[in-house]
């Protein structure tokens, strides 16, 4: 789940991680908590994903189970405009994470639409991580 700009909860998609705390702290620490990001406790509804839409028909369910978990929000003094939009190279890890889970089509076709921003520093540098793991 996300939070649009009045922190209302909208449906996203991802793959929820087990970490320990060691590894909880380095992704708090690289991706700028708490200076550009805060944590946000948020409950989501796992899923096994299909590739076409097992995470909506799930959602849609009367009491579906759900896990408590963290997630990352922008702080607002540190945000330029309202929606940021993310490097080609942050948006292909997205693309590739998605395929590889199979997650919705639907949302795997939201990502596709994404609009990459401009970067000016450190193109491509999130795929090559991704390759090196």
């Amino acid at each position: 789940s996300d939070l649009d700009e009045n922190g209302s909860s909208t449906t996203m998609h991802g793959v929820l991680y087990k970490l320990t705390e060691q590894d909880f702290s380095s992704v708090c620490a690289t991706e700028g908590v708490p200076f550009a990001y805060r944590l946000h406790r948020c409950q989501v509804v796992p899923y096994k994903g299909d590739g076409e839409q097992v995470g909506a028909t799930t959602l849609q369910k009367t009491d579906p189970f759900r896990v408590s978990a963290f997630t990352l929000v922008p702080i607002p003094r540190y945000r330029s405009a309202p929606d940021i939009p993310p490097s080609q190279s942050y948006l292909n890890v997205l693309l590739r994470g998605a395929r590889e889970f199979q997650l919705d089509r639907e949302y795997v076709t939201y990502l596709e639409n994404i609009q990459a921003g401009q970067t000016l520093l450190g193109n491509g540098t999130a795929e090559r991580m991704l390759d090196m793991a």
